[in-house]
């Protein structure tokens, strides 16, 4: 048996094990005759595109999340050195993840979603897969994110969980280091719309073209050769979409200079300088600085669950 574990983000698909690569394909019914990351299942032939695809609040709806799944679980079982023997099949127990205010109405599906598919055969760039999902856990992000730095809150009486991903922004409060599912949420604040404001104020006011991989460059303060004007215009734009996400949080009683807060996700890493520079947030905040957080994290409670594995 091998455990594979996934974060199925909006923006990035992440592993266990370390892969992270965008939630975008591109899809075909003849091989692509070059490239990488070509995977061929069910007559069809699969490519990881480095634009995302469109948000999905249900993700069983189609095929996509399944077959970025099968990505993440190529890329893992490479990475461990696991292979397919002639007519062998690859057990695996599949760890995942859903929004905290998603888990309780999604759970069930979302499980049976990558169940009962007896052996599934794919391959990835030409190697070759036999591979069964004979049971699916699944966790609720930004809680298994947050079992990295557990041992910093597991005794604060009033702690809360903000993930910053894609398209949603979601919260889970935690005390005594226990999650207050019943009273989380989610809100249609992810960076993404940081991301489409600075492009169209950079298109409308300044006649530029631009990609969120230049505002990452300039919010992440790698070298960019964008003018000054264009600099100041986002870093503006960042401080102020966190001031308005701790806004959104305080009208949902979450006051993050009394709540300790730990920021997870890759806004919270983009956004790490604009976070501590926030006079509303409280100076003990943590910034989860890791991308696959919230996949380890899966692996971190299913140990805890199974002692014996």
């Amino acid at each position: 048996m091998v455990v594979v574990s996934i974060d199925n983000g909006n923006k990035q698909t992440k592993t266990g094990r370390g892969a992270v690569f965008t939630s975008g394909l591109s899809v075909s019914t003849t091989m692509p005759g070059f490239g990488s990351d070509i995977l061929h299942w069910k007559d069809k032939y699969y490519m990881l595109s480095s634009k995302r695809g469109a948000y999905l609040r249900n993700k069983t709806t189609n095929d996509d999340c399944f077959v970025l799944t099968l990505y993440g679980i190529a890329k893992d079982l490479i990475a461990s050195g696991v292979r397919s023997g002639t007519g062998q099949t690859i057990p695996i127990t599949l760890l995942v993840g859903l929004p905290p205010a998603h888990y309780g109405a999604q759970y069930k599906s979302f499980r049976s979603y990558f169940l009962n598919r007896g052996p599934i055969e794919f391959a990835l760039d030409g190697q070759e897969f036999r591979i069964r999902i004979d049971d699916c856990k699944v966790y609720v992000q930004g809680f298994g994110a947050l079992m990295s730095v557990y041992g910093q809150v597991r005794n604060l009486s009033n702690a809360v969980v903000v993930d910053m991903g894609g398209f949603t922004l979601d919260y889970l409060p935690v005390r005594s280091g226990a999650p207050c599912v019943a009273e989380c949420g989610s809100l249609d604040d992810g960076v993404i719309k940081l991301y489409n404001k600075v492009l169209s104020r950079c298109n409308g006011e300044l006649d530029l073209l631009l990609s969120e991989d230049d505002v990452d460059a300039v919010l992440q303060n790698r070298q960019s050769d964008l003018p000054g004007e264009v600099k100041q215009l986002m870093r503006a734009a960042a401080a102020e979409y966190v001031d308005d996400i701790v806004s959104r949080l305080r009208e949902r009683d979450i006051d993050l200079r009394i709540s300790r807060p730990i920021f997870v996700g890759g806004g919270a890493m983009l956004l790490k300088d604009y976070i501590n520079g926030n006079k509303r947030i409280g100076s003990a905040a943590i910034v989860v600085d890791d991308i696959t957080a919230n996949a380890k994290g899966y692996q971190i409670m299913y140990r805890r669950e199974n002692p014996a594995m």
